[in-house]
């Protein structure tokens, strides 16, 4: 029984991103309306990219009844991310790249270069790396069926996934702590007390009443 019927509106979908995949894949070898140097890289980027297109024209078009086939098409997704932001980020080469920089709520394009480049996308990259890893630990279990087997793998994507966020925590981990710190300093120059928490101070009182009692 087909509980999730593909609609005429996925088939629609489906086909403009398997088109744009192909038209991505064909200009990689100077066919089409696409030529090698509009693709900014080499062939097998423009494959790539092409390749993350087409597999994700093809799990919408799939539907939700074909859950290992649709996992496949977005493990080949995923890979084909995995091979840009890695390029990017640790291939050979120089690399510049335009970004965007706000401040006081303007958005400036300025280009970036070398390691300013680079470091977005390497945060990128072992992200998808991460994810990657785990589809692929997920697809072998759901092909294999049975308990979980690949936990290391599992293990080393979540790695992957937690460092990856490190860059991106940490200032955000760090910015909190000042705040804090700040206003609990605030608040001693100009009142003489330190802040505390009263809520947490009574329940706690309540709480040593109740098992005195």
């Amino acid at each position: 029984m087909n509980r999730h019927p593909t609609t005429n509106r996925h088939y629609l979908i489906g086909s403009i991103f398997i088109a744009l995949g192909l038209v991505l894949m064909m200009g990689a070898f100077g066919i089409g309306p696409l030529s090698p140097a509009d693709l900014n890289g080499p062939a097998w980027i423009g494959v790539a990219t092409g390749m993350v297109f087409a597999a994700a024209g093809a799990a919408v078009m799939l539907g939700r009844d074909t859950p290992r086939l649709r996992l496949a098409l977005v493990v080949t997704l995923l890979a084909g991310l995995a091979v840009i932001g890695n390029w990017i980020a640790f291939g050979i080469g120089e690399r510049t790249c335009n970004g965007s920089i706000g401040l006081l709520f303007v958005l400036t394009e300025q280009s970036l270069s070398g390691l300013a480049c680079r470091i977005p996308f390497a945060v990128g990259a072992m992200m998808t790396n991460g994810i990657l890893l785990y589809a692929v630990a997920t697809l072998i279990q759901k092909i294999a069926g049975g308990p979980p087997r690949l936990n290391r793998l599992v293990k080393l994507a979540e790695w992957l996934m937690l460092l990856s966020l490190g860059p991106v925590l940490i200032p955000l981990i760090a910015a909190l702590l000042l705040m804090a710190v700040s206003g609990a300093l605030w608040k001693r120059l100009t009142t003489g007390f330190w802040p505390r928490n009263e809520a947490f101070i009574q329940r706690h009182r309540l709480k040593r009443t109740q098992g005195r009692g």
